[in-house]
């Protein structure tokens, strides 16, 4: 017999299943791939096609590198922002998670305009 309270949100359940808690993998997640798009435009001189700047010192590796990961940077970033938004609103209510996107991105450039 057991005298103490059961917990309401299991332990063994994932972070994405516990309502109201922050899913600190997606922000890893989110690191990881800016950290990667900065690699893939710090190889791009180097690659075999032709971009902005180019370097006469090709390299296979860094070629396949960038032809590899081209299509997966962007919309990898824009999965995770819809992901994260849809735990976001998880946690608050629609008007308020505009409100705090709003204040988080438009309220530093104000006293710039």
């Amino acid at each position: 017999m057991k005298w103490w309270p059961r917990p309401r949100v299991s332990t063994t359940a994932p972070v994405a299943d516990r309502a109201g808690e922050h899913v600190a993998y997606l922000d890893w997640l989110k690191f990881l791939v800016v950290y990667g798009i900065v690699i893939y435009h710090v190889a791009l001189p180097f690659s075999a096609t032709s971009w902005l700047i180019n370097s006469h010192d090709r390299n296979l590796v860094l070629s396949a590198f960038t032809g590899f990961t081209f299509p997966w940077g962007i919309p990898l970033m824009f999965l995770l922002s819809g992901a994260g938004a849809y735990f976001g609103l998880r946690r608050k209510s629609a008007s308020a998670f505009f409100v705090s996107g709003w204040c988080g991105s438009v309220c530093p450039w104000w006293p710039a305009s």
